[in-house]
């Protein structure tokens, strides 16, 4: 696969980094499309397999959950397998940085990766803490103290989780699929962002505690 310097995504450039003072800079403007309206999230916790974020994808699984029946066809038929992924608090941004790249056909330096993912978590904090800051305090949506949230957001041990992909996934334009391993080779798709966008998923494996890896189709 031929190398790439960086992750090409229109809504985030080293323009989107929060200025030195704490205020965002202002970012280039993106290629105008469409605006996608994400589903409205009721709260979001860290680990996305006791979340809410179950019943905004689908029904709740049960006999007569057609849905779910299909989804979990669907996941046998998916032929995945796990790439790990380093586990140095960006595991989440590089799992998705790496995905987006396998899509795309590119392959990833160490250290490319680490500035795609640098890149993808500061997206993630304009987002959450300046542009749509109001609107994830006044739902609620943030687990404790959202200054607290905001400024951890922004050194590197600090793991994302459920508000980073929510927000990513819009800004992507692409939907991320988060996935547990049931058993060993077999895994089961659980949560979906993004999932109006008919682009290719990136798709996420989380160890149920505060790792990511990243699922490619065989």
């Amino acid at each position: 696969m031929p190398q790439s310097s960086a992750v090409k995504i229109r809504h985030i450039s080293p323009s989107t980094y929060p200025s030195g003072n704490g205020k965002a800079s202002r970012p280039s403007e993106p290629r105008m499309e469409p605006r996608h309206e994400p589903t409205r999230p009721l709260r979001f916790g860290r680990n996305p397999a006791r979340s809410c974020s179950w019943s905004r994808s689908r029904p709740a699984p049960g006999p007569a959950s057609v849905a779910f029946l299909h989804l979990a066809f669907a996941n046998a038929l998916e032929g995945l397998r796990k790439v790990v992924v380093r586990g140095d608090g960006r595991c989440l941004f590089r799992a998705i940085a790496r995905g987006i790249a396998h899509l795309e056909g590119r392959s990833l330096s160490e250290t490319m990766e680490r500035r795609d993912a640098d890149a993808l978590r500061m997206a993630a904090h304009q987002q959450i803490c300046v542009k749509r800051r109001t609107e994830f305090e006044k739902g609620g949506l943030i687990e404790g103290n959202m200054a607290t949230y905001c400024d951890s957001m922004r050194h590197p041990s600090f793991y994302g989780g459920e508000p980073e992909m929510y927000v990513l996934s819009d800004l992507l334009r692409r939907p991320i699929w988060v996935y547990l391993e049931r058993s060993r080779g077999q895994f089961t798709r659980i949560v979906e962002y993004g999932a109006t966008f008919r682009t290719a998923a990136v798709r996420v494996l989380y160890n149920g505690v505060n790792h990511y890896d990243m699922l490619v189709q065989n």
